[in-house]
């Protein structure tokens, strides 16, 4: 099954992660929400890797995507913490 046909519920999912600042998100849990929201949308669907999770980051950030902008400077130790500029 393409990844690209719940590529919405991925869009949404990751938009509400950014958007929390009560929490800290790493790439681990973006991706344990990810699948979590497809697989309640869609239970026979297999969800999706941390490959097709970094490319959904990089389109939302583009000008093609959403034009998001991320911290990038944020972390806890040696993990990345993914959260909007302007909440």
């Amino acid at each position: 099954m393409a990844t690209n046909r719940h590529a919405q519920i991925r869009y949404n999912t990751l938009d509400k992660c950014f958007s929390n600042p009560g929490r800290n998100y790493t790439i681990s849990d973006l991706l344990e929400l990810c699948n979590n929201a497809i697989l309640a949308f869609d239970p026979k669907a297999e969800g999706i890797k941390k490959r097709q999770l970094q490319d959904d980051i990089r389109f939302m950030k583009s000008a093609q995507g959403w034009s998001i902008e991320l911290n990038e400077d944020l972390k806890i130790g040696r993990k990345k913490i993914y959260r909007y500029q302007d909440p």
